[in-house]
């Protein structure tokens, strides 16, 4: 059946009221948020809410925050007109055909914006077409008519039949007069009852005395009440019991998923280190491996090094036997040269001596020449008597000039072999001293070569001592080596177990964080069937 929209008297006076109490909302929530001043708009509500259906607020989407309906508080109407509701921006009045049956004016005034929030305030008012009235006061004519018909049928007189009818409406108009009130403060006191439950009050309840049929309804409705109570009770005292198991629950749930959140990143961070550990102690083997090697290696070095140290001590002894017989030999030679200088000194000495003599010939022929010439000047002056003795002046001349000649070459052969004897008595004496530094140099490279022969003893030594010693170090690093493989398996199996143990681990993980998540989820239904226990009054 489709309704049109009531008049405009109605609606205005709907949409008047709706605003005041808009304004009086919107007072409170400009103080506080709405979940502090929830019951206090409750309140207001309740006392404001008379014959009307309902007062809802609302948020943009349609959640109702508070309702007078406890029931259908936390609901989201998303039908057409609940929509429009939630979008009004200002007073909005439209038919609404509530999912009982009914129809309603239903009156959206905006509130304002709250917290970040836009409420809307929505007014329900019923409407009624009369029904009982028109029905009793009906049916109370319903003995006038037929005492009417009867009396025409039975031709009684008009003042019979009109006084009949009179005395039949007035009986039955009073008696459905009170029927209609005993009726009408009947369904009142349900309607007051149903409503408080509604409302959230269920200690609300309908007293009678009366023991019968009629009646009888609203006992039911009684024993709906005190059923609806005693369940309410049972749900607030299990949802406060369950609330304060799922809260500790939630946390201690929220504590375990943490927990093996972090036992997870350990057991992350185990097997990576164990990883990194095998990986670590496959690279030590192989470097071991490898130092063996390089210990082998080193080992037939210092074979070779040992070798050579003993041909380097045979050397050295043949080098010193060597420069010894050589020093001996350079030492010799400086004696037989120092020999040789003393004897180029004498010899020196007479070619001085010698041309000394020759030019001491050199001068007595000069004077031999002189006395010749003068000889053979004075034979020339003596004539015939004097050329007999000229004869003999001129070859004694001669002679002398030949003497001269003769003693000036071997002055000039001895000027020379004495320059040379000079010449060679320096060169004797550089060489000498050459032949003493070389002699120093010997000695030096003997004692040298003795030093040296105590450095390729001690090397020797050494090596010998290092040939042991790389021996027993390559045995350590084979034992090494072999039980770094040892442990490299042990890591391995280690790995393999600590990865099993991290698999296993990540699926409890998953499995606490949804237990967890149920948790949360169960305390926030708590809270939220906490919340709907605190709307009722019991």
């Amino acid at each position: 059946m489709k309704q049109k929209l009531p008049g405009t008297s109605k609606t205005r006076r709907a949409e008047r009221k709706a605003k005041i109490m808009a304004e009086q909302v919107a007072e409170l929530l400009g103080k506080s948020h709405l979940d502090e001043v929830r019951e206090t708009v409750r309140q207001l509500f309740d006392e404001h809410l008379s014959h009307r259906e309902y007062f809802v607020i609302v948020d943009e989407t349609g959640y109702s925050h508070i309702h007078t309906n406890r029931l259908r508080e936390g609901m989201i109407f998303l039908d057409e007109v609940g929509k429009r509701a939630a979008a009004a921006k200002e007073a909005l009045s439209q038919l609404y055909l509530r999912d009982t049956g009914e129809w309603l004016l239903d009156t959206a005034v905006p509130i304002g914006n709250c917290q970040g929030k836009r409420y809307v305030l929505r007014m329900g008012t019923i409407l009624h077409r009369p029904f009982l009235g028109p029905v009793l006061f009906g049916l109370s004519t319903v003995p006038s008519v037929c005492g009417l018909i009867t009396g025409y049928v039975m031709d009684l007189p008009w003042q019979v039949m009109l006084t009949w009818a009179g005395v039949s409406l007035f009986v039955g108009m009073t008696g459905g007069f009170f029927i209609h009130r005993a009726m009408r403060m009947t369904f009142r006191e349900w309607r007051e009852v149903t409503r408080a439950v509604s409302a959230g009050d269920l200690t609300k309840m309908v007293s009678t005395s009366a023991r019968n049929e009629f009646h009888q309804m609203g006992l039911e409705m009684n024993k709906m009440a005190l059923g609806l109570q005693h369940i309410v009770k049972e749900i607030a005292a299990t949802s406060q019991v369950t609330g304060e198991i799922s809260r500790k629950q939630a946390v201690q749930s929220k504590d375990l998923a943490d927990t093996f959140d972090e036992l997870g990143g350990m057991m992350g961070a185990f097997q990576r280190g164990s990883q990194q550990q095998g990986q670590a102690l496959s690279k030590a083997v192989q470097r071991l491996s490898d130092m063996t090697v390089m210990l082998e290696g080193m080992k037939a070095a210092l074979q070779r090094a040992r070798e050579m140290s003993d041909s380097a001590a045979q050397t050295t002894e043949r080098g010193t036997a060597s420069v010894d017989a050589a020093s001996r030999q350079v030492s010799q030679a400086e004696a037989g040269m120092a020999k040789s200088a003393e004897a180029i000194r004498l010899l020196t000495a007479k070619m001085e001596e010698i041309s000394q003599q020759v030019s001491a010939i050199t001068k007595i022929a000069r004077q031999t020449n002189t006395l010749a010439l003068n000889a053979s000047i004075e034979a020339a002056r003596a004539g015939e008597h004097g050329r007999g003795f000229s004869v003999v002046a001129g070859e004694i001349r001669h002679l002398a000039e030949e003497t001269g000649r003769f003693a000036e070459n071997i002055l000039a052969v001895t000027g020379a072999v004495q320059q040379d004897v000079v010449a060679c008595a320096n060169e004797v004496d550089s060489q000498l001293g050459e032949l003493k530094t070389s002699t120093r140099y010997v000695q030096e490279a003997g004692e040298a070569i003795r030093h040296l022969q105590v450095v390729v003893d001690q090397n020797k030594s050494m090596s010998l001592e290092n040939a042991e010693l790389a021996e027993l170090l390559v045995r350590h690093c084979q034992e090494i080596s072999q039980t770094l493989q040892d442990v490299e398996a042990i890591a391995e199996e280690f790995a393999a177990s600590v990865t099993e143990a991290a698999c296993a681990v990540e699926t409890q993980t998953e499995g606490v964080h949804l237990l967890a998540g149920v948790a949360e989820e169960l305390a926030a239904k708590t809270d939220a069937l906490e919340r709907i226990t605190t709307r009722f009054r019991i």
